[in-house]
């Protein structure tokens, strides 16, 4: 009975790492956009700031530039996965106040209902077999390799909007004094809300480190690390078409961070065994609250997380599964 037992325990904790890995994958593609996120709206802020205290402006141009901007991501939600390619020649470069965006417009293979293969991680080697693909592995659409393509579960557009104060856009102040307390203050607002989303993508950068270090360790399909290459591929794209130098800065900056925090992981592990490599779905839950409560991207994960949950059922993908961790967390929600 004991060995029953024991084996039945084994077992379950089997399972339990299992759903684990499998929800900190899906984790993977709403993590990346938010990170990106959070860098555009770091830059913006900046950028504000940096005009706003760098010349003397007029009445009209105060009153004009009493406003924080915010980049908002614009979702298209998929009924099916599709296969899009990434490569420069297949992305639409659009002008979003005057800053080069991208867009993957070019759908390969849609709907692509390909077997295991990791959302949203540009060039997965099982790409290879998608029926886009011809004999040498590019794509029979749009011509580029393999390794340039993506299979996504949601599509995003990147839109900056202006945050007024109403109280001070319902009305016409002439008095320059007036207003120059307004700008102290929109600069201290502009500060503040820089310093919460560095915050934020500290939390985010923490989070991304665990989940690698874990998947790297428990035989996850995504064998390269998913969140440095993208880093590496935010950086040579914004080079390439920017360059928008802060923003660049920005990504490295998290990238050093990040690979910094997966260095202190796996330092620490190395005293603790095998039980350092272990991730349960109480843990996946613990990340999944310190994500949604973020104050300013909180919400948009959750959303990107729920849109790629419903496209996973309707895919079919292991049913019941995809939906565990929404179910499981509102149940622990309504149990606080």
């Amino acid at each position: 009975m004991m060995v029953a037992e024991a084996g039945k325990k084994l077992s379950s904790q089997a399972k339990s790492a299992r759903d684990a890995q499998r929800l900190a994958v899906q984790f993977s593609r709403p993590l990346a956009d938010v990170t990106d996120l959070i860098n555009e709206n770091i830059a913006a802020l900046q950028r504000h700031s940096a005009y706003l205290e760098g010349r003397a402006l007029a009445v009209a141009e105060l009153e004009d530039n009493l406003y924080v901007p915010r980049i908002k991501l614009q979702l298209t939600e998929l009924k099916h996965p599709i296969t899009v390619c990434t490569s420069a020649q297949c992305c639409e470069v659009y002008l979003e106040n005057n800053k080069k965006q991208h867009y993957y417009k070019q759908r390969c293979h849609d709907p692509c209902f390909l077997n295991n293969v990791p959302e949203d991680i540009i060039g997965s080697s099982d790409l290879m077999y998608c029926a886009t693909m011809n004999n040498q592995y590019y794509c029979k659409k749009c011509s580029c390799h393999y390794s340039k393509h993506m299979h996504v579960f949601y599509l995003t557009r990147k839109a900056e909007i202006q945050e007024r104060d109403e109280d001070q856009t319902g009305q016409k102040v002439k008095i320059r004094n007036t207003l120059e307390v307004m700008l102290k203050e929109l600069l201290e607002t502009l500060r503040v809300a820089e310093s919460e989303y560095k915050q934020e993508r500290e939390v985010v950068v923490r989070i991304m480190a665990k989940f690698s270090f874990f998947m790297e360790h428990n035989g996850s399909p995504l064998t390269e690390d998913a969140y440095q290459k993208y880093l590496h591929y935010l950086i040579a794209r914004e080079t390439r078409y920017g360059p928008d130098q802060e923003l660049v800065q920005h990504y490295r900056s998290m990238l050093n961070d990040y690979i910094h925090e997966k260095d202190n992981i796996k330092a620490k592990s190395e005293s603790k065994g095998q039980d350092a490599y272990t991730l349960t779905l109480e843990d996946v839950f613990d990340c999944a609250e310190a994500l949604y409560d973020l104050k300013h991207t909180g919400h948009v994960l959750r959303e990107l997380y729920n849109i790629q949950l419903k496209c996973l059922d309707s895919k079919g993908d292991k049913p019941g599964t995809s939906s565990a961790l929404e179910l499981n967390w509102s149940k622990k929600k309504s149990a606080d």
